[in-house]
């Protein structure tokens, strides 16, 4: 099956937008996880345009170990903005 790999780093892209906004991670995440997500984009470009399949192999292996550190910390903004919402909401004495 066929796998459109800059749709999913375009996915992954919006969702880390949309998780900044609300969690407000320190700027060294965000540094990271921007850094982390061009990463897989030129993954994603030279899976793309490389004819090897040694190579292509290789590629979407790095990919997958780059995509699932992405969502590990895309998991760790949806916790943060969890608790940050149970605090604010619980009533104060």
């Amino acid at each position: 099956m066929f796998r459109d790999l800059e749709k999913e780093v375009d996915e992954l892209r919006q969702d880390l937008e949309t998780r900044f906004k609300k969690a407000r991670p320190t700027e060294d995440f965000r540094a990271t996880m921007i850094l982390a997500t061009l990463q897989l984009r030129v993954l994603a470009e030279l899976f793309k345009d490389s004819p090897d399949p040694k190579e292509r192999s290789r590629l979407i292996n790095e990919y997958e170990k780059e995509k699932e550190s992405i969502e590990k910390g895309i998991q760790m903004l949806s916790q943060q903005t969890q608790r940050f919402g149970r605090i604010h909401a619980s009533p104060q004495n």
